[in-house]
Formats: C-alpha cells, structure tokens, sequence
C-alpha cells in the first residue's frame, strides 16, 4: 500500500540528500506529499520515489540539492508550515 511505509521528514531528507529545513520548505510548497503521525511530518516512501522521478524527468538528471540561499522556512511559526492554510 502506498502509504504503509513512512519516514519522518528528517529520514526522508536524507534519503533525497537534502536538508530537513530544505525538505520541510517543499512539503510547505506543496511539491511533496506528507501525513502528520503524532504532530510529526511523515512522508511516505512512494512519495520519495515520484518526487526523484519527477526531478530527474524535468532535468534530465537526479534531483541537485537546493542551494542555501533563495526561499527558506525560517519564518515558520508552529504548525502553519505542515498543515495547509
């Protein structure tokens, strides 16, 4: 089942070798999927595999890292950055 196998953010971050903080900023953009367990973002395995698919569709090669400069999640406040407005 698609949803059977879920990692806690930080395990998914590295998993797409990226960091929590960037991860946390796309699931804020709505580009990965997530479920909250216990007020913790979890994101399924499948999830993690479309979105390297994904990336690697529209680059033509594996999904980079994000830089640390651009859009950042430093301004969250609580639960606004997990759940939808």
């Amino acid at each position: 089942m698609f949803w059977s196998k879920l990692t806690r953010a930080s395990e998914a971050a590295r998993r797409l070798d990226i960091s929590t903080k960037d991860l946390l900023g796309l699931v804020q953009e709505r580009k990965i999927r997530y479920v909250m367990v216990d007020g913790i973002a979890h994101v399924p395995v499948g999830v993690l595999d479309e979105f390297r698919a994904k990336a690697s569709r529209s680059t033509g090669s594996a999904p980079e890292r994000p830089s640390a400069g651009g859009d950042t999640v430093s301004g969250w406040r609580g639960s606004s950055l997990i759940h939808p407005p």
